[in-house]
């Protein structure tokens, strides 16, 4: 499995006691990279959804790149860690002006 780098998105769950029969969840990594190749397990994601709407704090997602079968949005205030080993594959990555996008959002979002 490559390792999961910031703005990757990956098909996952979101906790280690899901019920590995329901559905994965699309993700967005969003931990920073030296974290992400440390020793630590567990890995810092958005959640994205299918859905595209108006609200502030869902970034809209519409490139191939993404590897999301079609448009969905990143849910900013959707903020999890959860253990590596509940990453299942690797869909693609989005661009860095979307980053720095979802960055501004969380950085409101946080008070940061």
């Amino acid at each position: 499995m490559p390792i999961p780098s910031r703005g990757d998105v990956w098909l996952g769950y979101l906790n280690s006691t899901a019920d590995f029969a329901s559905s994965p969840d699309s993700l967005l990594i969003i931990s920073e990279d030296r974290y992400n190749n440390s020793a630590a397990e567990a890995l810092i994601v958005l959640r994205i959804f299918s859905v595209q709407d108006e609200i502030p704090t869902h970034i809209p997602l519409n490139t191939p790149d993404t590897g999301l079968e079609k448009p969905a949005s990143v849910l900013c205030e959707k903020i999890f860690s959860i253990p590596k080993e509940c990453l299942i594959e690797y869909r693609g990555k989005i661009s860095q002006k979307i980053l720095v996008e979802i960055e501004d959002r969380l950085r409101i979002l946080l008070g940061l």
